[in-house]
Formats: structure tokens, sequence, C-alpha cells
């Protein structure tokens, strides 16, 4: 009997980032960006957990997690991020993760779901897109629990402990989905520019690129393409990207 797929969406959040302390609270039109983030993944109809730290500080994104009504905030070690997710996936008997972070307020539908729909069809262990032409801050991570087990028992790197996939990527079979059109067709824009708030000044031009859209499209699927569109007729979207 084939094994039953179990994918969740796991959000790893917490407050005490050196450059940005509290930046999963920063405003978004008066939602902080977590709960921006949760309400953007239910365009997905799949289960949604945030995972953060038992450190006192992050109490308050257990608060969020409640009131944005996400399916369960785990709470595991701050440093040990690996361990975090795989004790979180084993409790719930998940077979795929789809790894988002707190501090990528853009998130899409479609991009999420045409990647996990290349993991479990095509049974590639790792599938994400490529990052040096994907706009930083789109790429969502979809690996098997399977593959962070024998992450966890074969490195005792601190990279893999902190950034959970590098083993993953190297060692186990892996697929960079391409691109989709709406995307691709500009591909020096999308090369270039980042929608990760790493930084204050990443949140401010978030927040001045969104208030080039109107509220009610915010939380529509095809954000992005409007996005999209709003800067290829000429919004002026600041050039950088943070890796």
């Amino acid at each position: 009997m084939a094994k039953m797929i179990n994918v969740g969406i796991l959000i790893q959040a917490r407050l005490s980032s050196n450059r940005l302390p509290a930046k999963a609270c920063l405003d978004i039109f008066g939602v902080p960006m977590l709960g921006f983030i949760i309400q953007r993944c239910k365009l997905l109809s799949l289960p949604i957990y945030i995972l953060t730290s038992t450190n006192n500080e992050d109490d308050y994104i257990l608060e969020i997690g409640k009131k944005y009504r996400v399916d369960e905030v785990y709470r595991g070690s701050l440093e040990d991020v690996r361990s975090r997710f795989l004790e979180f996936s084993l409790t719930k008997g998940l077979t795929h993760i789809i790894r988002l972070t707190g501090d990528n307020p853009l998130i899409d539908p479609f991009l999420i779901k045409n990647a996990l729909d290349f993991s479990i069809n095509k049974g590639y262990e790792y599938v994400s897109y490529d990052p040096k032409i994907m706009i930083e801050g789109l790429n969502p991570e979809i690996f098997t629990v399977s593959s962070l087990i024998e992450s966890q028992e074969n490195s005792k790197d601190c990279l893999d402990i902190e950034h959970v996939t590098p083993w993953i990527k190297k060692n186990k079979s892996t697929l960079y989905v391409p691109i989709p059109e709406h995307i691709i067709n500009n591909i020096e824009l999308s090369s270039s520019i980042s929608f990760t708030v790493d930084l204050f000044e990443d949140y401010i031009k978030i927040i001045n690129l969104l208030i080039q859209i109107p509220h009610k499209d915010l939380y529509k699927k095809d954000l992005l393409s409007i996005i999209l569109e709003k800067i290829n007729n000429g919004y002026e979207f600041p050039r950088g990207r943070r890796h």
C-alpha cells in the first residue's frame, strides 16, 4: 500500500533577529507581518503551523498564531532549528514539509503549489526554484521528512542545524522547478530584486510597494502578478539582493 501523503506548511519565526529584532511583528496595514504571511498561506487550504523557540521573548509569536488561527504553534530549540522541524514533523506524521520563514511576506500560493506538485508527482526529496534567478523572498522549500531524518543522522554541521536543508540539497534527489512564465519573462528583474525583510529599509520598500496595490488585492492569489505588472509598468522598486 502506498504511503499516505501528509503535507504541512511550517513557518519558521522568532523575535530575536540580530539585524531586525521583532520583524515578525512589523505592521502591514494593521496586521503583523507574520499574520499577513499566515493569511496568504490560507489561500492554499493546507495545515499551517508556526515553529518558534521556547524563549520567553517568543511568547508573542504564540499570540499571533492564536489570533490568526494557525493549526498549531510548536516551540522548540532556538539554536537547533533542524531538530525543531524534525520533532514537530514526527509528532504530526508529516511526509512533506513546505518550509517558509517569517521574513518573507509576499509568499505566492501558485509558486508553492507548483513546487509541491513536482515534489509529490516526481518523487524528488527536495524541490525549490533556482535561487539565482528567482526573486529573493518568494522561494519555498519543499522536502521530505525522511530526508530530514537522514540529515539529522548524518550531519552535525552548524550550517545544517541552523538552516535545516543544506545537507538535503547536497545529498538527496533535488529539483529546481522551471520558473513560471509570468516571472521568467523578465529575468533581469527577477534576478535583481528581493522581497525579503532583513533590514528596516527592506520593510520600508515592501510597504511602499504595497501602498500601490488596492487593499482588496493584498489577499488575492494573484497578488504577485499584480505586483510584477506594477513594477514592469514603471514602478521603481529598489534593486539589490541580500544573498
